[in-house]
């Protein structure tokens, strides 16, 4: 039966995470409560020990698990034992390590397949991802041991607007300078294969995850840059994201599943019967399966649009 408190579009507290690559811009651009070293501020969460809180409306202080609790399929639109996403903003002020994610199969369900959208990037700005010549994990082995690896991954110019799709098994690093929005799938399982020999404010170096690395690492030679000028950016088994660019009022409706909202550039506000939200640069929201609300930008204002499924 469904829940007697009603549904509505559903904002929630950053969780912001620093980084030992993190930087300023997640406070001085987007505005949130973070520090000088805040690397990633997660938006929307399910990740146990990391899992997102309503901020607005009658819900708020309501965690992420108590909603799925409270509402399962009358807010996601599924059976869903835990959201399948997470929901990211992400400022590289250094180079991040080079990594790679394992797929459901082989981490158990805890598979990471990702997308980034460029929000902003410095002159010279790249990354990393995908070989650059044919190869064999032979070799891959000894460029790691040597210190050489990165000579053999693709680097790639970057600037804003400019997106990404980064299936399991893709090696890959976001360099720095960047400032991007990531979607993903609910996953923190990252192998790293190499961080550049930093070390934290104790001195310490980060684990690397050689063996397992190899293990899960595709040779493609794909760079996953993603070439279309058509709404749809990304459409994967995961998820699918669309770019709204809006410079008037437009009505998104949540179908038969739910469908998350990331501000990515401009002004704007969510207007839901007689409530109104902000819905301001670098801020998202998750729109309730079977709902729909308006937004208002203020001048152009372009929107990343998520769902999982189709969109009927």
């Amino acid at each position: 039966m469904p829940d007697s408190q009603a549904l509505y579009p559903l904002k929630f507290t950053p969780i912001l995470k620093n980084k030992i690559w993190g930087g300023k811009r997640i406070s001085n651009i987007l505005n949130k409560a973070a520090g000088n070293q805040c690397g990633e501020s997660w938006e929307i969460s399910a990740v146990p020990g990391a899992v997102s809180v309503v901020s607005n409306g009658d819900l708020v202080g309501q965690s992420f698990d108590e909603l799925i609790a409270r509402f399962g399929e009358q807010m996601l639109g599924g059976h869903y034992e835990s959201f399948p996403l997470l929901i990211k903003f992400i400022d590289a002020n250094e180079d991040l390590s080079i990594q790679v994610h394992p797929n459901d199969e082989q981490s158990g369900g805890q598979g990471k397949s990702e997308m980034w959208y460029i929000m902003q990037a410095e002159a010279g700005a790249t990354l990393l991802c995908g070989f650059n010549q044919p190869t064999h994990l032979t070799k891959v082995r000894d460029s790691i041991d040597e210190g050489t690896f990165e000579k053999l991954l693709n680097r790639i110019p970057v600037k804003a607007g400019d997106v990404f799709y980064i299936p399991p098994g893709t090696v890959h690093t976001i360099g720095k300078g960047i400032l991007l929005a990531e979607i993903q799938q609910s996953s923190d399982t990252t192998f790293r294969i190499y961080d550049f020999d930093r070390v934290d404010d104790q001195g310490n170096k980060r684990e690397l995850h050689i063996d397992k690395s190899l293990s899960v690492m595709k040779l493609s030679q794909d760079n996953g840059k993603v070439e279309t000028d058509s709404v749809e950016l990304v459409k994967s088994p995961f998820f699918v994201t669309n770019k709204l660019t809006l410079e008037e009022k437009k009505t998104v409706v949540a179908k038969s599943g739910f469908k998350i909202v990331m501000n990515v550039s401009g002004r704007a506000k969510i207007n839901f019967d007689s409530d109104q939200w902000s819905l301001n640069f670098g801020e998202t929201c998750l729109l309730p399966a079977g709902l729909s609300m308006d937004i208002e930008p203020e001048g152009e204002v372009v929107l990343l649009e998520t769902y999982v499924g189709n969109d009927d």
